[in-house]
Formats: C-alpha cells, sequence, structure tokens
C-alpha cells in the first residue's frame, strides 16, 4: 500500500511484519498553528493540550517541530500531545474547548481566525519537510514476489517522472 511512513512505522512497532520499500515524498510542511481566543502567543502553550491525530504519525511530528521552532519543549514546557483523530475532529475538538491548540490546514485555519482564534505559527523554515507517502509491503509478500514490488516501483518512478515534466503539465492537470 501506500501510506504514510510514520503510519508505517507505527504499524510495524505494534507487531505487523512490514517494510517501507520507497518513499516517494519530501514535501514542505504545511498548516498553521492554532490556538483558542484566548491564547494570545505561544508561550501561553505552556501546561495547555495539543491536538493531534495520533501519537507517532505525521501530524504528531510536524506539531512538535511546529512547538520547537516557537521554542517550546512538550516535556520541558508540560505541553500534552492529545490524540483525536482526523483534521475535522481535531477542529471540533479545538472549538469544543478539548484542546487548546492545534495544527491545522489554512483553510480551517483561516476559517477559525474569523472567528477570533490565534494562529501562533503560519511558517515553518524553509527546510522543514513533513513525511509523505511510502510503498509498504508485507515482508512475505515481498519475499514471494520482489518482482512484482521491483515492477511496482519502476511504475510509480515513472509515473512521478511523468508528472513532472513539465510538458505533461496539461495531461497532469486533466488526469
Amino acid at each position: 500500500g501506500l501510506i504514510g511512513e510514520p503510519a508505517a512505522i507505527l504499524q510495524a512497532a505494534e507487531g505487523s511484519d512490514l517494510r517501507i520499500v520507497a518513499s516517494f515524498s519530501k514535501t514542505r510542511v504545511t498548516g498553521h498553528l492554532v490556538g483558542r481566543p484566548e491564547i494570545r502567543g505561544a508561550s501561553e502553550l505552556r501546561g495547555k493540550r495539543v491536538g493531534v491525530r495520533v501519537l507517532g504519525a505525521g501530524i504528531w511530528i510536524s506539531t512538535v517541530m511546529a512547538l520547537e521552532h516557537l521554542g517550546l519543549s512538550p516535556s520541558r514546557d508540560r505541553i500534552s500531545l492529545v490524540p483525536v483523530g482526523s483534521p475535522v475532529e481535531i477542529q471540533r475538538a479545538l472549538e469544543e474547548g478539548a484542546i487548546d491548540a492545534a495544527l491545522l490546514p489554512v483553510a480551517q485555519s483561516r476559517k477559525l481566525k474569523a472567528l477570533g482564534y490565534q494562529i501562533l505559527l503560519d511558517d515553518y523554515p524553509g527546510d522543514a519537510t513533513a513525511y509523505g507517502g511510502g510503498l509498504v509491503v508485507d515482508v512475505a509478500f515481498l519475499k514471494s514476489h520482489p518482482e512484482l514490488v521491483e515492477n511496482i516501483i519502476k511504475a510509480l518512478v515513472e509515473a512521478l517522472a511523468f508528472c513532472l515534466e513539465e510538458t505533461n503539465f496539461r495531461a497532469v492537470k486533466e488526469a
């Protein structure tokens, strides 16, 4: 399957016999760290609850990076990282007061800003990258079908190359 690398690592840690055989993404971290209206600055996150999708996954990693960029440390500053669920569930938890802040997609953060919520971080360092999708394979399948896995990797690399070729922009956009 094509899934996020952190999710694959979490599954492997829980006993699934998986291997990441290819990684296809190096994207810039995006999103805004949004705080409840009464939180006026990053320093006010100390001792607060910050929502994430699941501990150890991509949004969690990006959230920790956001806090570090703001000079905060979850352990030192007693910031609880609370697993909430999907971005929609995270936004709901923020609105209901179950959490005090969260990393949200830009569209969601703009909506909340209009309601008085605080944007605590809207710009990551240029070299901050997110964890994207990778090809993850069950070890038994990999051992019994190595040539198939190799061909899938080749096909995915060729598809990416096609998508990145400027002359194919129109065809890619239409697809």
